[in-house]
């Protein structure tokens, strides 16, 4: 019996780290987003592994800047960092390289390339003061990055440190509470998840027990 099952568990295996290794993601090592406020044009700087950067010109930037408003953004008010950017109205301008291809801008109305970045993480807001301030916490990316022509689709990922610029509103018939000025995201290179290799390491041992089994069966003709 374990002689029939393990080069099936030993095929699975190996079945699903080259599934792994062919997905391969891309991740964002370094670079920034920048978010200036509502209605105002920003910056993306990035650029990761495979040899892949991408820059643009950010607008519109949806969702962040309303987690926390006038006047029920005081101490305590649990923010959602979410942003999502891609293609249409939030990326303009757009340069795109992958393993040392570049391609052009993405804003015709037949862009070569499209991309869709979600910005994830949460924060609390502190207790309102008399200046402005800086909220710091952490979020993560998740994406991707398709390829009109070829149909190529890389999967983005990418971690890093959320800076929050926010500053105190005061107005008649409003209590003291915070502004959200500006976000920026900025990426740190985070080690990958060692599945792969995990996988590999358990398919040697699994084949190493295969192996050596077959050798005393032959030597005892069991």
């Amino acid at each position: 019996m374990l002689r029939r099952a393990i080069p099936v568990l030993l095929f699975s295996l190996f079945g699903l780290f080259a599934t792994s290794a062919a997905a391969d993601p891309v991740r964002i090592t370094t670079g920034s987003v920048f978010l200036p406020g509502l209605f105002q044009s920003g910056t993306l700087d990035v650029s990761g592994t495979q040899g892949f950067s991408m820059t643009a010109t950010t607008d519109n930037a949806p969702a962040a800047f309303w987690t926390c408003s006038v006047p029920e953004c005081v101490g305590g008010t649990p923010l959602d960092l979410f942003v999502h950017l891609g293609g249409g109205p939030t990326l303009l301008h757009g340069r795109a390289t992958l393993n040392g291809v570049t391609y052009p801008e993405s804003g015709s109305a037949d862009p070569p390339w499209y991309t869709n970045l979600f910005f994830r993480g949460t924060a609390v807001a502190p207790p309102v003061g008399d200046g402005p301030t800086t909220l710091v916490a952490p979020f993560t990316l998740d994406g991707g990055f398709y390829l009109a022509e070829t149909g190529l689709l890389k999967e983005l990922t990418g971690a890093g440190t959320a800076t929050l610029s926010l500053r105190p509103y005061g107005a008649v018939d409003f209590s003291p509470s915070w502004f959200i000025e500006g976000i920026r995201y900025d990426f740190a290179d985070q080690a990958p998840v060692p599945e792969p290799a995990t996988l590999t390491l358990t398919a040697s041992t699994l084949a190493g027990a295969y192996l050596a089994r077959r050798r005393r069966t032959r030597q005892t003709g069991v």
